[in-house]
């Protein structure tokens, strides 16, 4: 049963309980992929479309595709492209969804914010998400590829906007991973500066079943891939045993992850 979180007190106590290892996320392009996906326990099914860089939007008619196969099985989430790339007509369209095909998140990254006072069209973005979608922010590591704005300037943005999510991503797919810009120390480090501010990370970007083996135990929400998950390229199709290797990788040595601790698929946003 869905319990609505009524207030910023409500959300902490729940952040609080959150999974201190992360859970695994992968990215999907189809409903085929996604029932793979979702067949290994994977608990969030992510929805984009690669082949329009690294945070491609898909159609809603995939959207709606991937959510009726998903059938509430994982948690659901999708890309919405770049803040200042339409982000905001896509978020008004969730809408059109029907309400139990909607997304639990929705990403939207900041390619080109750098240097800007991008927090206005921020909130107006998110602010057209249906009731029930948590946004959350793209942080780019690899920021000046990217034109974003720095780590610590997007998480302090957040706090004061009260977006809670924050996914960190690389914006070059055919530059270093996020495991080559970061240390595990400094990834340790700014998941902690973002919890302090509020904010929960996931961690995502070209990651490797090595980089996902070295990265479990981090305090995130989740781990996401999508190259790691396919026949050797992110373009590529979805392939089950990886999946479902990277799913045991994730767990394993977790003996005292219980299910509650990743009871991600009863959060929902709070009124507006």
């Amino acid at each position: 049963m869905m319990t609505t979180v009524r207030s910023s007190d409500d959300l902490d106590r729940r952040n609080a309980s959150m999974p201190h290892r992360p859970g695994l996320l992968v990215s999907v392009r189809s409903a085929l992929e996604a029932e793979l996906v979702v067949a290994a326990g994977v608990e969030c099914v992510d929805v984009k479309e690669p082949s329009r860089g690294a945070l491609g939007a898909p159609t809603l008619r995939t959207i709606s595709a991937v959510a009726q196969r998903n059938s509430g099985r994982s948690v659901l989430s999708v890309a919405l492209g770049e803040l200042l790339d339409g982000a905001a007509k896509r978020a008004a369209s969730l809408a059109e969804l029907r309400e139990e095909f909607r997304p639990r998140f929705a990403k939207i990254g900041l390619r080109g914010c750098a240097q800007t006072a991008w927090g206005t069209k921020w909130k107006i973005a998110t602010s057209r998400l249906p009731e029930g979608t948590w946004p959350v922010a793209v942080i780019y590591a690899d920021a000046a590829a990217a034109g974003a704005p720095e780590f610590d300037e997007v998480v302090e943005t957040c706090a004061m906007m009260d977006c809670r999510f924050a996914l960190v991503d690389t914006f070059n797919k055919d530059g270093p991973r996020l495991a080559e810009i970061w240390s595990l120390e400094a990834m340790q480090q700014r998941v902690a500066r973002a919890r302090d501010r509020g904010v929960r990370l996931s961690f995502a970007g070209k990651l490797t079943m090595q980089d996902v083996d070295r990265m479990r135990t981090l305090d995130v929400v989740f781990l996401g891939v999508r190259s790691a998950a396919c026949d050797g390229d992110r373009l590529k199709s979805i392939n089950a045993m990886r999946v479902k290797e990277l799913q045991e990788m994730v767990t394993h040595g977790s003996v005292h992850r219980r299910e509650a601790e990743i009871n991600l698929a009863d959060f929902v946003r709070p009124n507006d």
